[in-house]
């Protein structure tokens, strides 16, 4: 009833059943899949972390959708004999966490960088053949926190040129000639 967004059960369900895979503070050896997620928590979040995604050869990735999200730390302060309070004066402590997607060559392909919320999200489209490697660091300083990252992408065959070429003369021939059986049943 109330806010912004679509809800895709199928999507959600898709990213489940994907599996979870682990960060690895080097390039993993293993590609992750299509549909994935992984949790890491504070004590294991020193380092960035890095997942690798391949394109296989003839392919592309159209869609490629990164979610990261982390939450905020409040205090609670307790009065005596109630529920704890939770303390939102402060504006609480918030982390600041990156995600980074590099090609094969290490060059940026994209970024996303805030320093005012607890989420990050990438949103890639047409990505060539190739390896990718997605990395989740922390802002220097800032506390190691909790996170949630899940991604889903989807991928096509690209038409080799020889294809485009056929499907173009084809098509060009098969308009020429029915140009010409137009042509000459109007002059009969």
């Amino acid at each position: 009833m109330f806010g912004a967004g679509e809800l895709n059960v199928a999507n959600s369900y898709r990213i489940l059943d994907g599996g979870e895979y682990d960060g690895s503070v080097i390039m993993p050896t293993t590609a992750a899949g299509l549909y994935g997620y992984d949790f890491v928590q504070a004590g294991d979040f020193t380092d960035p972390l890095q997942y690798r995604f391949d394109v296989d050869a003839g392919m592309r990735m159209d869609q490629f959708s990164v979610f990261l999200n982390w939450n905020i730390r409040v205090g609670d302060h307790p009065r005596p004999g109630f529920d704890p309070v939770v303390d939102l004066s402060s504006g609480g402590d918030l982390s600041n966490l990156t995600l980074s997607l590099f090609d094969t060559e290490d060059v940026l392909v994209d970024e996303s960088v805030s320093g005012i919320d607890n989420f990050e999200h990438l949103y890639v489209t047409d990505l060539a053949a190739g390896s990718y490697r997605l990395e989740v660091s922390l802002t220097a300083g800032d506390l190691p926190v909790d996170f949630g990252l899940a991604w889903r992408s989807s991928v096509t065959a690209v038409p080799e040129p020889e294809s485009w070429a056929a499907l173009a003369v084809g098509t060009a021939l098969f308009g020429f000639r029915r140009r010409v059986s137009r042509d000459c049943f109007m002059i009969s």
